[in-house]
């Protein structure tokens, strides 16, 4: 009775750990993000690795906004930077796993400059301007 028990133990950890191991132990990892600094709408490469060769069901997100990917690789990811979104992590999220355990590279949410005046308004090559 015992042998019988350790075999189909055995037989279950054959069949069912390796899968679990193997996805658990490749958690997607954002490394950085081309630029680090922009305004809404700015298109962000975001490099790493275990990303999946395709996007499926998986995401990528700017301090929690969810954005729409226009390509996806195991090791880059190519996004705009979403309406709503704020200063803080980009993190990628592959089966239910977080990249970087939730943290991760910082990017930069500004709001792009008003210039609304200059003077002088024409000027040579080398010409001090100031603007407001």
């Amino acid at each position: 009775m015992m042998c019988k028990t350790f075999l189909y133990s055995f037989i279950f950890f054959l069949l069912f750990s390796p899968a679990y191991i193997r996805a658990q132990s490749n958690p997607p990892n954002v490394s950085s993000t081309g630029p680090s600094v922009g305004v809404v709408g700015t298109v962000v490469t975001v490099f790493g690795q275990n990303f999946g060769a395709t996007q499926g069901t998986s995401t990528v997100s700017f301090n929690g906004t969810v954005t729409t990917p226009s390509s996806w690789s195991d090791t880059q990811i190519v996004a705009p930077v979403p309406s709503g979104a704020t200063t803080g992590a980009v993190r990628v999220t592959v089966n239910g796993t977080v990249s970087n355990s939730g943290y991760g590279p910082i990017f930069t949410v500004g709001t792009p400059p008003n210039i609304s005046y200059t003077s002088p308004s024409v000027g040579t090559v080398g010409t001090m301007v100031s603007g407001t």
